[in-house]
């Protein structure tokens, strides 16, 4: 009897939806002859999320590499990876992109016994300024690889532009559960009610990029015309700027209007999606894709995205799934807020394509692709 092919895949450690991405790849792989295996290169890291997680899980459970310091960036967690990859001998490794030392040793690993390697890619070219030395240095890297797993539109045309062939590019990779988004929200919109006025929502960590002392302006502009004085916007999460926004909340007068309910884990979270009326991710400078949205659209809402975040070209429709704003246009983002406020049977109807939508970056199209990539990576291999 053939043994099962084996494939690998590795993040710097796991959140939420990287438990849910795992649990989704070893039922898609069990149904198509696959073994999957799970790889974390520490504990650390969830400081850096939107918001908080609970780790509780029944699926399967990855192997940790390292301690709490661990991550992609020490050579120890290389040195502990190839060890890992020498006792378990797959047949393909996914590889968490192409700049740090565990993931070019994960190439070597792979480049060296004949395997496949499939590197997920989750950058944008807009993400930051390029140089031409850097970007030839990745070419490099991204080459040595066999197929790229990627978010989306913009994250593909960025690995073909690295020189990867646009048949060896499978996007898919930014997928959240949308099942538990949806139910979690329906179950808090059937047990509660909403005790305030209508309201938009952020959610994520308080840093500059994200632009919420920008969402606040465009906000305290909302609130000038008297229809509006009974909404509300919430900001879910917590970080370094906070006392900005705190600032620009009290610099306008919104004291009573604008809601920091810090942190929230999903369940917490999704009871926030429940009652609002459009998800808004206002960032000034470039997302690499925006899961938040993604769990918006499952939960059924409607979203005002940034167009400088990774995910707008797949999953944000002007008019149909939500509205696109110009990054740090505090004017255009107003306007996006009234479009959104002024009809609530719009808003539904938003809402119901949104989720639509976002059905195309399930768990199982994510689970589907993953194991494309893995097996023309496996058969490029064995042809290197």
């Amino acid at each position: 009897m053939t043994s099962p092919r084996h494939v690998v895949i590795l993040w710097d450690y796991y959140q939420h939806y990287h438990y849910a991405r795992l649990s989704a790849l070893v039922r898609e792989g069990g149904t198509q002859g696959w073994k999957v295996t799970g790889l974390a290169a520490g504990h650390g890291g969830a400081a850096r999320d939107s918001h908080r997680t609970q780790i509780q899980t029944d699926g399967p459970v990855p192997t940790f590499l390292g301690g709490n310091d661990s991550d992609l960036y020490s050579s120890a967690t290389a040195d502990a990876l190839v060890s890992t990859l020498d006792q378990l001998q797959p047949d393909v490794v996914i590889i968490p992109g192409y700049g740090s030392p565990v993931a070019r040793a994960a190439v070597r690993w792979c480049r060296r016994n004949h395997r496949g390697a499939v590197m997920i890619i989750e950058s944008q070219e807009r993400d930051a300024p390029r140089r031409w030395w850097r970007e030839w240095a990745k070419r490099r890297l991204v080459r040595s690889a066999d197929t790229v797993f990627c978010g989306g539109t913009t994250h593909a045309k960025y690995a073909e532009k690295l020189g990867m062939e646009r048949t060896a590019i499978y996007p898919g990779y930014s997928a959240v559960d949308n099942a538990f988004w949806w139910t979690a929200a329906e179950r808090a919109r059937t047990q509660e009610r909403a005790t305030s006025g209508p309201y938009f929502v952020a959610v994520g960590r308080f840093i500059p990029k994200k632009n919420f002392s920008g969402l606040v302006e465009a906000f305290a502009h909302f609130k000038r015309d008297p229809v509006h004085r009974d909404w509300h916007l919430v900001i879910v999460g917590d970080g370094p700027e906070r006392e900005n926004i705190e600032a620009a909340i009290l610099a306008h007068g919104l004291e009573r209007d604008i809601h920091l309910p810090g942190y929230a884990n999903e369940e917490e979270t999704a009871r926030w999606l429940a009652h609002a009326a459009a998800l808004v991710l206002p960032s000034s400078h470039a997302e690499q894709w925006g899961l938040v949205v993604n769990e918006a659209m499952a939960a059924g809402l409607p979203v005002v995205v940034s167009t400088t975040c990774g995910c707008v070209e797949d999953l944000v429709e002007d008019d149909v799934t939500g509205y696109r704003v110009r990054a740090g246009d505090t004017v255009d983002l107003a306007t996006a807020l009234n479009r959104i406020a002024r009809d609530e049977t719009n808003r539904r109807r938003l809402g119901a394509a949104a989720r639509s939508r976002v059905e195309n970056y399930s768990l199982e199209h994510f689970a589907q692709q993953a194991i494309r990539a893995s097996i023309h990576a496996l058969d490029r291999a064995r042809t290197r």
